[in-house]
Formats: structure tokens, sequence, C-alpha cells
């Protein structure tokens, strides 16, 4: 993908910026959108004057590939859009792997993992237990090659899927040795997590103690506080502050939905300007 600069007219533009294979950036000089909301107060359309209205589900052209939307975040004055929202999957499950940023290309090539798929097709691969499926956008850099050969030779690879004409989901085995984590999990039990796996989310994600991350994984009292702070002014304003038990969990339950591969997010071919995107 490449940085593309759509004109408004007037010396008017905007410019759609790459900041990764999963976000995109949307900056102006001096034209403002219409923007659209829905009942969470949520961006879900930018309708700019003269230019393509960039929405949620839509899809957007850079240079000559094309980027499809799953959500609009607000960033001060400008916005991200972005291929899907980072699971908990991607947060608490992928480190446990054992491998690092660096390997799953975090930072560049690396889109998001879940641990299911809507799609039937991507689920006869033939492993009956419980998998990780890694999403990637495909890239000819040397990097993203030697990333295919270490991820095919990986011990924990079953398969991969071309899911469309940019994307590649990757299926990895659930060791044994982490069923139980993998359980715990799925029910939400985040502090429940042995100390060696706790650490190794730490070490993946660059978190420190005094990190959201750390406070979930270790129901930290600051942490707890931060968020008894953060719901009462959500909740009710007019409340003292809310209490959270020491038993509870400081993140929410996970959402199967959330943590599933969708074929919302597939890059559908479109015709723009007489020339055929797939």
């Amino acid at each position: 993908m490449k940085r593309t600069t759509l004109n408004s007219g007037k010396g008017q533009f905007i410019i759609l910026s790459p900041l990764n294979s999963r976000s995109v950036s949307v900056s102006s000089n001096r034209i403002k959108p219409l923007i659209l909301l829905n009942s969470k107060d949520e961006p879900i359309k930018l309708v700019y004057d003269n230019i393509p209205i960039i929405e949620k589900g839509g899809q957007v052209i850079l240079g000559k590939e094309l980027f499809k939307i799953s959500y609009i975040e607000t960033v001060n004055s400008s916005f991200i859009l972005h291929a899907s929202k980072l699971t908990k999957t991607s947060y608490f499950l992928l480190p446990t792997i054992g491998e690092s940023r660096d390997y799953f290309l975090w930072s560049s090539q690396f889109v998001n993992s879940f641990i299911s798929t809507e799609n039937e097709l991507y689920t006869n691969h033939g492993y009956s237990k419980p998998c990780i499926y890694i999403l990637y956008r495909f890239s000819k850099s040397v990097n993203f090659s030697k990333f295919e050969k270490a991820i095919r030779e990986h011990k924990l690879y079953i398969t991969m899927y071309d899911v469309d004409s940019y994307h590649t989901l990757y299926v990895l085995k659930i060791p044994e040795s982490l069923i139980s984590e993998y359980n715990l999990f799925v029910k939400g039990k985040y502090s429940k997590f042995h100390t060696k796996y706790k650490d190794q989310i730490i070490s993946f994600h660059n978190a420190n103690s005094d990190s959201d991350l750390y406070g979930i994984l270790n129901k930290t009292k600051a942490y707890r506080e931060k968020l008894e702070t953060k719901l009462t002014g959500t909740i009710n304003k007019q409340s003292d502050i809310i209490k959270i038990s020491d038993s509870a969990e400081l993140h929410d339950p996970l959402n199967i939905i959330d943590e599933t591969y969708l074929d919302f997010y597939k890059i559908k071919k479109i015709m723009k300007a007489n020339v055929e995107f797939e």
C-alpha cells in the first residue's frame, strides 16, 4: 500500500497514509468531513466534498491496492481506518506460542489473529483441536518471503488459505502445553495464566509494570482503582466510586464473534475509473 492523496479541488485534499497492514491514517490540509455516527457515537462514515465516501465496510484505494475498512477511529482532529480491531487473541494468546513481535511481523504485514472462523472452508484442515488463525497482508518483500518460509516450517503449522487477493490466513495448532491457558483465555480468566505465560505476554508487547496489560494480568490495585474511576465516570457521574471485587477479572470477558475471522473482512473486487482491482 502506498501513501495516496485525494484532491477535493481549490487546493484542498486528504492524505491516506498506511501505518501498517491493518491501519491507515486520514489527514487533510483545510478540509473537514461530515461525520456520521452510530448509536455509540462512533464514526461510521466520513463525507468529504468531491471525494469518494469513506465508510465502515467500504474500501479505499492506496496506490493500486485496496484496503477494507472495519472501523474508523477518531484521533484528535484526524482519523485512523482499521482493517479490524486487534483481538484478545492477538493480545493474550498469540504471545504464548513463544515467538516475538518481530517474528510475526507485527509492525508491518501482521493484521490480526483469531481462534475461530465462520467460513467452513477454513476449518477443513483435519485438525479437530484448538487452533489459532493468523491473518497477514501479502507482500513481495524479502522479509515476508522469509517469514512465509519460517512459519510453514514452524512446528505448530497446519496449513494456510489465500482468503482474498491481498490476504493469507495461516493456521497453527494450540499445543497441548497451552490447552490450560487456552481454556482460561476462553473463560476470560486472564489473571489465572501461569506466570511463565504472563511474562511472555508482557515481553511480547514490550509492556512494563505500569501498563494496563500488566495490571490486567496481575490484577494490580493501581489498575483496579483506575478502572473503577473510569467506570464511575462512564456509568453514573452522580454516584460514589464504583467498586470492583478483588475476585473479579479486570478486563472484558471474551466475545467469540470478536475472536472469529469473518468473511466481512475480505476485500472484494471493485471497478474504479475503468480499472479493475481485486
